[in-house]
Protein backbone atom coordinates (compact mmCIF):
# COMPACT_ATOMS: atom_id res chain seq x y z
CA UNK A 1 0.00 0.00 0.00
CA UNK A 2 0.74 3.35 -0.63
CA UNK A 3 1.85 5.83 1.42
CA UNK A 4 1.42 9.39 1.70
CA UNK A 5 -1.44 11.65 0.91
CA UNK A 6 -4.89 10.27 0.79
CA UNK A 7 -7.75 11.29 -1.34
CA UNK A 8 -10.86 10.64 0.22
CA UNK A 9 -13.93 9.32 -2.45
CA UNK A 10 -17.77 8.16 -1.83
CA UNK A 11 -18.61 5.03 -3.42
CA UNK A 12 -22.11 3.04 -3.15
CA UNK A 13 -21.54 -0.65 -2.54
CA UNK A 14 -23.84 -3.34 -1.55
CA UNK A 15 -24.10 -4.40 1.73
CA UNK A 16 -22.71 -8.13 0.44
CA UNK A 17 -19.32 -6.07 -0.20
CA UNK A 18 -19.52 -4.23 2.64
CA UNK A 19 -19.25 -7.32 4.81
CA UNK A 20 -16.53 -8.97 3.20
CA UNK A 21 -14.59 -5.51 3.09
CA UNK A 22 -15.42 -4.78 7.39
CA UNK A 23 -14.56 -8.81 7.72
CA UNK A 24 -11.53 -8.00 6.10
CA UNK A 25 -10.43 -5.07 8.39
CA UNK A 26 -11.25 -6.68 11.36
CA UNK A 27 -9.10 -9.79 10.59
CA UNK A 28 -6.27 -7.26 9.51
CA UNK A 29 -6.92 -4.84 12.12
CA UNK A 30 -6.98 -2.27 9.49
CA UNK A 31 -9.22 0.10 8.19
CA UNK A 32 -11.60 -0.34 5.16
CA UNK A 33 -10.18 1.87 3.13
CA UNK A 34 -6.54 -0.04 3.14
CA UNK A 35 -8.51 -3.10 2.75
CA UNK A 36 -10.08 -1.40 -0.47
CA UNK A 37 -6.80 -0.05 -1.60
CA UNK A 38 -5.15 -3.61 -1.21
CA UNK A 39 -8.04 -4.33 -3.58
CA UNK A 40 -8.07 -2.48 -6.12
CA UNK A 41 -4.55 -2.12 -7.05
CA UNK A 42 -4.37 -6.28 -6.60
CA UNK A 43 -6.92 -5.95 -9.52
CA UNK A 44 -5.13 -3.49 -11.59
CA UNK A 45 -2.15 -5.71 -10.95
CA UNK A 46 -3.99 -8.69 -12.16
CA UNK A 47 -5.88 -7.13 -15.11
CA UNK A 48 -1.88 -5.45 -16.21
CA UNK A 49 -1.22 -9.43 -16.36
CA UNK A 50 -4.31 -10.50 -18.32
CA UNK A 51 -3.65 -7.97 -21.02
CA UNK A 52 -0.13 -8.80 -20.55
CA UNK A 53 -0.54 -12.36 -21.41
CA UNK A 54 -3.20 -11.60 -24.25
CA UNK A 55 -1.02 -9.59 -25.95
CA UNK A 56 2.04 -12.18 -25.73
CA UNK A 57 -0.62 -14.64 -27.12
CA UNK A 58 -1.36 -12.22 -29.98
CA UNK A 59 2.39 -11.67 -30.56
CA UNK A 60 3.22 -15.12 -30.69
CA UNK A 61 -0.14 -16.54 -32.60
CA UNK A 62 0.51 -14.12 -35.67
CA UNK A 63 4.31 -15.85 -36.48
CA UNK A 64 5.09 -17.00 -39.39
CA UNK A 65 6.46 -20.78 -39.64
CA UNK A 66 9.74 -19.23 -40.05
CA UNK A 67 9.88 -16.69 -36.87
CA UNK A 68 8.60 -19.85 -35.36
CA UNK A 69 11.44 -21.81 -36.37
CA UNK A 70 14.22 -18.99 -35.66
CA UNK A 71 12.66 -18.61 -32.17
CA UNK A 72 13.43 -22.63 -31.17
CA UNK A 73 17.10 -22.39 -32.99
CA UNK A 74 17.69 -19.42 -31.10
CA UNK A 75 16.36 -21.05 -27.91
CA UNK A 76 18.25 -24.49 -28.05
CA UNK A 77 21.32 -22.91 -29.03
CA UNK A 78 21.16 -20.36 -25.91
CA UNK A 79 20.49 -23.29 -23.56
CA UNK A 80 23.02 -25.08 -25.13
CA UNK A 81 25.33 -22.69 -24.34
CA UNK A 82 24.23 -21.63 -20.88
CA UNK A 83 24.86 -25.38 -19.92
CA UNK A 84 28.27 -25.04 -20.65
CA UNK A 85 28.75 -21.95 -18.35
CA UNK A 86 29.88 -22.42 -14.79
CA UNK A 87 28.27 -19.70 -13.00
CA UNK A 88 29.36 -21.01 -9.41
CA UNK A 89 33.06 -21.11 -11.01
CA UNK A 90 36.02 -18.77 -9.60
CA UNK A 91 36.98 -16.12 -11.78
CA UNK A 92 39.85 -17.14 -14.25
CA UNK A 93 41.34 -13.63 -13.85
CA UNK A 94 42.98 -11.91 -11.05
CA UNK A 95 41.35 -8.75 -9.44
CA UNK A 96 41.97 -5.78 -10.32
CA UNK A 97 40.94 -4.12 -6.79
CA UNK A 98 38.59 -2.57 -8.99
CA UNK A 99 40.14 -0.66 -11.15
CA UNK A 100 40.29 -0.91 -14.68
CA UNK A 101 43.69 -2.48 -15.71
CA UNK A 102 45.43 0.24 -18.27
CA UNK A 103 47.18 -1.39 -21.22
CA UNK A 104 50.27 0.78 -22.26
CA UNK A 105 50.11 2.17 -25.79
CA UNK A 106 52.34 0.30 -28.75
CA UNK A 107 55.09 2.16 -29.93
CA UNK A 108 55.24 2.44 -33.77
Amino acid sequence: MRAGRKVKVSVSLSPAVVGRIDRRAESLRTTRSAVMEEWLEEGERRAAERQLASEVQAYYGSQTREERAEDRAIAEASATIARTLDIDAEQACPPTGGRPTRRKPKRA
